[in-house]
């Protein structure tokens, strides 16, 4: 752990309570991270992951969120470091697992369908469950790689250049504000 900066954890298609052995090592490191203060950011499989971490169950979602779908931020994101220019908008989704909120967690957003969308633990660590990061050309590769699966999870048509300028504008200011606390003193 000596000499990092951040951790930042991004999706996958598996799942946190399946039996890959580099998710335990994932797990572990995160463990370590957070008695570290090291600053952790965790993306979809990155943001169930940290749930799991510090305790919470991790479950399939009533219904899959995948492609554009409406979050909004919760009354404490409006003095989050990371969340506080976040307005209530379309982003982009792609999982059928969603997690509880961790005890001692804040909720920063929510959806009608995943109650928790991203969450605070402590002043060093975020989850996010949707994909801030995502561009069109990514969207566009999943798309093409469900398709070949032969059984489709996207449920609805997707534009992957839908909402592109206001997703690199939305997550510009999130990446930004992780990034600084990367910045050693």
């Amino acid at each position: 752990m000596a000499g990092l900066a951040g951790i930042l954890l991004l999706g996958g298609s598996q799942s946190v309570n399946g039996n890959h052995p580099f998710l335990r090592v994932e797990k572990a490191l995160l463990e370590q991270a957070l008695l570290q203060g090291i600053p952790v950011l965790g993306i979809c499989l990155g943001a169930q992951l940290l749930a799991s971490t510090l305790g919470a169950a991790v479950r399939k979602c009533a219904l899959p969120e995948i492609g554009w779908w409406s979050v909004r931020p919760t009354r404490e994101a409006s003095t989050d470091p990371l969340f506080r220019s976040f307005q209530a908008q379309q982003v982009f989704h792609w999982h059928n697992e969603t997690f509880d909120l961790p005890h001692g967690c804040v909720r920063l957003a929510e959806s009608d369908l995943c109650e928790n969308q991203a969450f605070r633990y402590g002043d060093r660590a975020w989850g996010i469950q949707f994909h801030p990061e995502v561009e069109p050309a990514t969207i566009e590769r999943w798309l093409r790689e469900d398709a070949a699966c032969g059984q489709r999870e996207c449920p609805q048509i997707v534009d992957p250049n839908f909402r592109k300028t206001e997703l690199a504008a939305m997550a510009e200011p999130i990446f930004d504000a992780w990034l600084q606390l990367t910045k050693h003193e």
